[in-house]
């Protein structure tokens, strides 16, 4: 289902949707079948095609900075870190909150 609304060039042909010129080489994936039904209705949700849906999250992914895909939210970690210090019985100021707050940001480097 490719979006009709896609820019095109003077030959009809669609234009990237990113700075660059979209590789000739063509990329095939299989996914497990509960994550195919969640991608295709991913893709009926926002008048995509699973493809597109998929170079988003690539291109997403790997343009970030170090390109490293980060598995862990932050907010995961923070979440974690409050119930750590929860169970220490420490405070959001405390020695112990600074140091895994220095360790949080150092998984994000």
């Amino acid at each position: 289902m490719m979006n009709k609304d896609q820019p095109k060039d003077e030959l009809g042909r669609f234009v990237s949707p990113y700075d660059e010129p979209l590789s000739k080489k063509v990329v095939g994936v299989r996914l497990p079948q509960s994550i195919y039904e969640r991608l295709q209705q991913l893709a009926l949700q926002q008048s995509k095609s699973p493809g597109e849906i998929l170079r988003e999250f690539a291109v997403t992914v790997l343009t970030q900075e170090g390109s490293q895909p980060q598995y862990i939210s932050e907010d995961t970690l923070k979440q974690t870190r409050d119930r750590v210090l929860s169970r220490l019985r420490l405070g959001k100021q405390s020695q112990g909150a600074k140091a895994i707050n220095q360790f949080i940001k150092e998984l994000r480097e």
